[in-house]
């Protein structure tokens, strides 16, 4: 679903700017950290004709706990022969509400 020259931006990490990489870590999410549900609600879209820009926000289930985030993303779709990639990823957690 990337791109070749795919770029993810994780909050507080460094660019991740490999394919290899960034599948690497969303491997990492659902094996090390248990990521059971994994929701993205896109609330805008603009772009074209050869990138579409999608905003939206997304919440994940994860740990032995089934701990909940939510948070916010902005994902860079690129036509890649006649077919849409994710170019680039950048999502922000929300903080959480006190008990």
């Amino acid at each position: 679903m990337f791109t070749e020259d795919a770029r993810a931006y994780p909050p507080g990490s460094d660019k991740i700017a490999t394919q290899a990489d960034i599948s690497a870590v969303n491997a990492q999410y659902v094996n090390e950290y248990g990521v059971s549900e994994f929701t993205e609600v896109s609330t805008n879209r603009y772009g074209g004709p050869d990138y579409i820009v999608d905003e939206g926000t997304y919440t994940m289930t994860y740990g032995p706990d089934d701990t909940s985030e939510a948070g916010h993303y902005i994902n860079i779709w690129k036509l890649v022969d006649d077919d849409w990639k994710l170019y680039a990823n950048m999502w922000t957690v929300m903080p959480r509400e006190s008990d």
